[in-house]
């Protein structure tokens, strides 16, 4: 890319902090990279991404200490909240990361090797992957109709992923077969809850006007709020701090009423999974033109 390079931009935003100055960014060309390597922004949210990826919440270095009882340091990080940052919002067009829950699991790297034991649930003869990923692709395929950048993302998101909203998409389990309905979250240790809660109130309420199923508010679960690909703190591969987000159960595949649904109206699902992502998309504020130097600003010296 043109305009500062990375170092050049690590060395601006470390100044800056020492300094509590306001100095004026070179607007870089756009990265050209597809965005499984890099995403795609303008200099000053690349000074940005810099300053919280190298200062606010360094970049783990991929080998988490193991989530077990007799470490109480690797539980303690899921009870504290993220320093708050600006919500991810570049000009351009509005990109969008949809995660097909369980998707290649097998294929997950070191710090995530517990997950290449977990293809999900199943029902009805289906993996879980495998319903999640069939209405993910129609999800994307409207959402780019809609003239919206779309990553189709499988259970390993690329290391600190940005984009302007990201959605886990599921289909959830029960023993007993008899647990329906859908179940909506965010992280509960997010940097921007009020934009995750605006993202998981348009999920709840178009999801269910298109599907018909039951919201079941009271079953969300700590493996939702706790999710992976939320902890920036813990994991290399999850969405950087700033990005809003949430997980979607879409429905319990393995009771045989929900089941019927998700695999007799995969669109009528992916309908409502866009409803909810273009509601928030266009209630998006427009972007600040100089979000690191705001967010000093707001910081102070």
């Amino acid at each position: 890319m043109t305009g500062l390079s990375r170092r050049d931009l690590l060395r601006l935003a470390a100044g800056l902090v020492a300094l509590g100055a306001s100095v004026p960014l070179r607007r870089g060309e756009a990265d050209e990279l597809p965005c499984h390597l890099r995403p795609n922004h303008c200099g000053e949210w690349e000074a940005l991404a810099h300053y919280i990826d190298t200062v606010i919440l360094p970049i783990p270095d991929g080998n988490p200490p193991p989530l077990i009882p007799g470490n109480p340091e690797s539980f303690a990080e899921f009870r504290r909240p993220f320093p708050r940052v600006p919500v991810w919002n570049p000009p351009g067009p509005q990109r969008v990361g949809i995660q097909a829950g369980h998707w290649r699991y097998d294929q997950s790297p070191d710090e995530l090797k517990n997950n290449r034991l977990n293809p999900g649930t199943s029902g009805g003869g289906k993996a879980e992957w495998e319903v999640n990923l069939d209405v993910c692709e129609r999800v994307v395929a409207r959402l780019e109709e809609l003239g919206y950048v779309v990553d189709l993302l499988d259970g390993t998101v690329p290391i600190r992923y940005r984009a302007h909203v990201f959605l886990s998409v599921h289909a959830d389990g029960d023993v007993t077969g008899t647990l329906r309905g859908y179940k909506v979250a965010s992280s509960r240790f997010s940097a921007t809850p009020e934009a995750d809660q605006a993202l998981c109130t348009a999920l709840w309420e178009e999801y269910g006007a298109a599907t018909g199923l039951t919201p079941q508010p009271n079953q969300v679960s700590n493996r939702m709020t706790g999710y992976y690909a939320f902890n920036a703190r813990r994991y290399q591969h999850a969405i950087a701090p700033g990005v809003p987000h949430a997980i979607i159960e879409m429905a319990f595949l393995t009771n045989a009423q929900d089941r019927e649904f998700l695999f007799r109206q995969p669109n009528r699902v992916a309908s409502g999974i866009v409803n909810g992502l273009r509601r928030y998309l266009e209630s998006i504020e427009p972007s600040p033109p100089a979000p690191l130097r705001q967010f000093l600003g707001e910081l102070g010296p």
